[in-house]
Parts: structure tokens; C-alpha cells; sequence
């Protein structure tokens, strides 16, 4: 499971930013206006951690990054 949410991450990343995975986890030159900069930047963090090159240090299940951007979504902040 975590090798697939490493995957997802890359092929997410590669759609928000327009830059390939390879970049990962360079972020683009522009980011929008603040609001969208403050969102960009804790879609990040759940990128980041499901990117991440530790396995152990991933997301363990689906469910818990979905957890994650619902809170997101919701205006949190991780």
C-alpha cells in the first residue's frame, strides 16, 4: 500500500505543479495569490509525506491521507 501512495503522490505532484516527478519536491515558481500559496503549501506537506523515500515515514493507509485532506479541506493546517 505505501508503494502505491508513493506513486499516487509523484503523478498528484506532477498535476498541481506542472513539473515532472523527477523535480519532486521542487515547488513551482509561481504560486498564486496568498490564499492559494497557504493552500498549495499543506497540499504540499501531504505530498511530502507520502513521497517520502523512507517507507516508514509514508502514509501507512489510504485512509490516513484521505484524513488528511479532508482536514484540508476543511481550512486545517497540518
Amino acid at each position: 500500500m505505501r508503494a502505491d501512495l508513493y506513486s499516487l503522490s509523484r503523478v498528484l505532484y506532477e498535476l498541481l505543479t506542472g513539473l515532472a516527478a523527477t523535480q519532486f519536491p521542487q515547488l513551482p515558481d509561481d504560486l498564486g495569490t496568498p490564499a492559494e500559496r497557504k493552500q498549495f503549501l499543506e497540499l504540499n506537506e501531504v505530498l511530502l509525506k507520502a513521497g517520502n523515500p523512507e517507507r516508514v515515514k509514508r502514509y501507512a493507509s489510504a485512509h490516513e491521507l484521505l484524513k488528511d485532506l479532508g482536514f484540508i479541506k476543511a481550512g486545517g493546517s497540518l
